[in-house]
C-alpha cells in the first residue's frame, strides 16, 4: 500500500526532474538527496548501475564527494567481494561449474546464476542489518539486465532508494575495459606502479 500511495508523486518526480544542457550530472542527485522532493521518503540507497567500463565508480566518487561536502556520510558497496568470496568457496570444494580460474583478474564467471547469487547475499549482508543506519549506501553493479535483479531487495529497500543507469556508448565501455586490462598487465609485470587508476 506504501508503495501505490506514493506512486503519483514519485512519478511526478521523475517527469519534473530535469538535466540542463552542460550541468553537472551529479548535481540533481544531491539536490534529491537533500532535502527536493519533500513527501519522498528519505534515501537510503543508490543503486548505480551500468556496463563494464560506463563510469559507474567515477559518478559513485563525484556523488560521495559532493555530499561529504555538505556532511552526508556517504559508504560505498559493490557485488564483487561477494563473487569473490563464492568463487574461493567453490575453489575450496573443488567445484569449477560457475567459475574459472582467470590468472589476470583471479576468476571469470561461467553461470550468470552467481551475479544474482551475490545480489542476494549483498541484500541480505548490507541493507538487511543497516536499516538503521544514518549514512547513504552507494551499491554499484553490472548487469546485463536488470529487470529482474531488483527482485532479491525487499520493497522497503527500493522504495528507499534511487537508481542511476549510468548509460554509455559500447566504444567507450570498451575502450575503458581495454585500458584497465594493459594497466593490469602492466602492473602483473610490476613495470606499472600499484597506485595507479585501476577500477576493481
Amino acid at each position: 500500500d506504501a508503495l501505490e500511495q506514493q506512486y503519483a508523486t514519485i512519478r511526478d518526480h521523475i517527469r519534473n526532474t530535469h538535466l540542463a544542457e552542460g550541468q553537472d550530472a551529479t548535481a540533481p542527485m544531491v539536490h534529491s538527496l537533500t532535502g527536493s522532493g519533500a513527501d519522498l521518503p528519505p534515501v537510503g540507497y543508490v543503486f548505480v548501475v551500468g556496463n563494464p567500463g560506463a563510469g559507474k565508480s567515477t559518478f559513485s566518487r563525484f556523488l560521495r564527494e559532493a555530499l561529504a561536502e555538505r556532511q552526508i556520510p556517504v559508504v560505498k558497496r559493490s557485488d564483487y567481494p561477494f563473487l569473490q568470496a563464492l568463487f574461493r568457496l567453490d575453489l575450496a570444494r573443488n567445484d569449477g561449474t560457475r567459475f574459472e580460474v582467470d590468472p589476470k583478474s583471479e576468476f571469470a564467471v561461467k553461470d550468470l546464476a552467481v551475479y544474482d547469487e551475490a545480489l542476494k547475499l549483498l541484500h541480505d549482508q548490507v541493507i538487511v542489518p543497516s536499516h538503521s543506519s544514518k549514512a547513504l549506501t552507494i551499491i554499484e553493479f553490472s548487469r546485463p539486465y536488470y529487470d529482474h535483479a531488483f527482485l532479491y531487495y525487499t520493497l522497503r529497500a527500493l522504495v528507499n532508494s534511487a537508481i542511476v543507469h549510468v548509460d554509455t556508448p559500447l566504444a567507450i565501455c570498451r575502450a575503458r575495459n581495454e585500458t584497465r586490462r594493459l594497466e593490469l598487465e602492466r602492473r602483473l609485470a610490476a613495470v606499472a606502479h600499484t597506485g595507479a587508476a585501476f577500477d576493481f
